[in-house]
């Protein structure tokens, strides 16, 4: 599995020296460069392209609300299916229909024909011999069939781990928030209660000087219980669409403001 692939964690080298090893041929392909791998993890593609598609909806650039799902940016059924072609054509399931596969030869430097259930060699390079039933064009449609349904496949199995790709985010969301006030309320004890009173004036002045970096940290922080609402938004709207629950049974608050993706 990739790291969450959405665009701030698929960085790219610019070397400024011409002499850079980066710039050869060879090694274009290590300009790329993936972080993130702390949610890596072994899953089912389809949550992957779940993932990956959701993040279609995210702004992370966005001066006002960065943290907003935007669904009208989900792609399209086309854009996905195109997406998820490239995964299926790169990595097929299917074997192609082409030239013997060689293997190494058992010392005497002469590579050996993979067996193909045939009892002669000469058989494997009888061109008319290996034509399949029906001829080559027909045996491309039949490969062609089955890459369709694999995409099908892995289209509808997306919308299903949507649902439980969602409900991942919400959950890092809220761990990852910052209530106000919530980790002091939760850990004060009597005694630490009475030692901050007994500071209290004593600390007045530093914590009023304190107060403005405070401040510009709280400002540029990532809203993340904000991110969770979103997220759980669009949780609910697919599972209404998924019939798992009724609209009308959402409370009120909810029912008009959950997130549709009908594709």
């Amino acid at each position: 599995m990739m790291p969450q692939t959405q665009y701030g964690n698929i960085l790219r080298v610019r070397p400024d020296d011409e002499r850079s090893p980066f710039l050869e041929p060879v090694n274009e392909h290590k300009q790329l460069i993936v972080i993130d791998f702390e949610y890596a993890g072994p899953n089912p593609p389809a949550l992957e392209f779940a993932n990956h598609f959701t993040e279609w909806t995210y702004n992370y650039h966005d001066s006002s609300k960065p943290y907003s799902c935007n669904t009208a940016m989900y792609p399209t059924p086309e854009e996905q299916r195109r997406f998820i072609k490239a995964y299926v054509d790169h990595r097929p399931q299917f074997p192609r229909v082409g030239t013997p596969k060689m293997l190494p030869g058992s010392g005497s430097g002469t590579p050996k024909l993979h067996s193909t259930g045939s009892s002669s060699s000469v058989v494997d390079f009888m061109l008319d011999a290996r034509v399949p039933a029906g001829g080559w064009k027909e045996e491309e449609k039949k490969l062609e069939a089955k890459t369709e349904q694999r995409i099908q496949e892995l289209m509808e199995e997306t919308r299903l781990w949507r649902i439980a790709n969602s409900a991942q985010w919400v959950a890092w969301g809220i761990v990852q928030a910052k209530v106000p006030d919530l980790d002091v309320a939760a850990t004060e004890t009597p005694a630490a209660a009475a030692g901050e009173k007994a500071g209290e004036k004593t600390n007045d002045k530093a914590g009023a000087e304190g107060a403005p970096e405070a401040e510009d940290e709280e400002a540029d922080a990532f809203d993340y219980l904000g991110y969770a609402q979103e997220r759980a938004l669009f949780f609910w709207g697919d599972c209404v669409l998924m019939g798992f629950v009724d609209k009308q049974e959402l409370p009120e608050g909810i029912r008009d403001k959950i997130k549709l993706v009908d594709y």
